[in-house]
């Protein structure tokens, strides 16, 4: 039987939700300007909220930038999962399983440019992102 306590945790969610979201792109430019020292740029596109910024980053670091929000998310909401009293578990299961799937674009990226040369440098717009690699010469080639 859903008790009145029930339909406000759903209510309460929405907020939740859009906080969520709006510190994951924080995270996001937060690991942007520590490995640029370039002010990141936030925004809206559609449905989505994004951080973005001008500045190159190497492989090593992007992966971080990539990932920081999932993890830091993910340790936080574990933490609440833990330790939240049972009638706020599905609150805080929510919030994780949106963190989860919320982050497969941040997935594909990370596993998309792992498989690039060491050395490729990413540019990540916050609504489209850039991949530079120097060019190889062929051997025997004029290149």
């Amino acid at each position: 039987q859903p008790q009145a306590s029930d339909a406000l945790r759903l209510l309460l969610l929405v907020p939740a939700i859009f906080i969520y979201i709006v510190t994951h792109e924080l995270i996001h430019g937060l690991f942007m300007r520590r490995y640029s020292g370039v002010k990141p740029k936030y925004g809206f596109s559609g449905l989505y909220a994004y951080a973005g910024s001008p500045a190159f980053f190497d492989r090593k670091s992007y992966l971080k930038i990539a990932m920081a929000p999932v993890w830091i998310w993910f340790l936080v909401l574990l933490a609440a999962n833990l330790l939240l009293p049972d009638t706020l578990f599905w609150f805080a299961y929510i919030l994780q399983i949106l963190n989860i799937s919320g982050a497969t674009g941040d997935f594909y990226i990370a596993w998309v440019s792992r498989s690039m040369p060491a050395d490729v440098l990413i540019r990540d717009w916050g609504y489209k992102m850039e991949f530079y690699c120097p060019v190889q010469k062929i051997p025997g080639g004029a290149g």
